[in-house]
């Protein structure tokens, strides 16, 4: 999922985990137009402790084209044909909050992305190979609103026969709270170009968060890309419990 469902800090005590189900659709064209769907069942396990945070992701997929989508770009497979299903490459994240927002200080969380393959390379599911990402993100606070901002680094190893360059990633947005009604969160996402064939992926991003109760809470999200290397579009509705 391009983006992120960047939400603003919940005032709970920390020391508790998560867990997010987030059925979710994508569809893209490569390079010589041929379209790419992907079905998506991430399951995203985190915990939250006070300054700092840990998860690891997993997806169930279902793909038809000839290619993947991770993190919002596309990775053009010319061999893979008709539909594969089964688990996709699989994410691990760290951040850490080094202070809390207060008028025009941001709160400043440096993070760390890695992509562990799985066996999904064989089947085009995945790309096969082990990525990082380091950045930071910033976090604003003032009365409802939540400005955001984020910028990183990604190491892309070759895969299939590809050199992909890595990459800088920037995005800015807001998250504007309702208070018991949820919050909505609008991103835009650039990535610098990922192969000499392709120009930057460029995607906008769109979530809504709803408090059910203090365990379970209720989110969609929708997206765009606006590259012809980006998502086409994207979409998906979930829920997340904690425990």
């Amino acid at each position: 999922m391009a983006g992120s469902l960047a939400i603003p800090a919940p005032a709970a005590a920390a020391g508790y985990t998560t867990l997010l189900v987030m059925p979710s659709f994508f569809t893209a064209h490569n390079n010589n137009g041929s379209q790419i769907r992907a079905y998506e069942l991430p399951l995203t396990l985190t915990y939250h402790a006070k300054n700092w945070r840990v998860s690891i992701s997993a997806p169930l997929l279902a793909v038809t084209g000839p290619g993947v989508l991770s993190a919002g770009a596309i990775y053009a497979i010319p061999k893979a044909y008709g539909t594969r299903v089964g688990v996709g490459d699989i994410w691990l994240e760290g951040s850490v909050s080094l202070d809390r927002p207060a008028r025009l200080r941001p709160e400043m969380s440096p993070y760390v992305l890695i992509k562990l393959p799985t066996d999904a390379r064989s089947r085009g599911l995945g790309t096969g190979t082990t990525d990082y990402e380091a950045g930071t993100s910033l976090l604003w606070h003032w009365q409802h609103f939540y400005p955001i901002a984020r910028a990183g680094y990604r190491v892309v190893h070759s895969s299939h026969g590809y050199r992909w360059r890595d990459t800088f990633l920037v995005s800015a947005g807001f998250s504007y709270s309702f208070g018991r009604v949820g919050f909505v969160t609008l991103e835009f996402e650039r990535r610098g170009t990922g192969h000499h064939h392709q120009p930057p992926t460029e995607t906008m991003f769109l979530a809504y968060t709803r408090p059910v109760n203090q365990r379970w809470s209720i989110l969609a999200f929708g997206l765009h890309g606006f590259t012809f290397s980006s998502t086409d579009y994207g979409a998906g509705i979930g829920a997340a419990v904690r425990f």
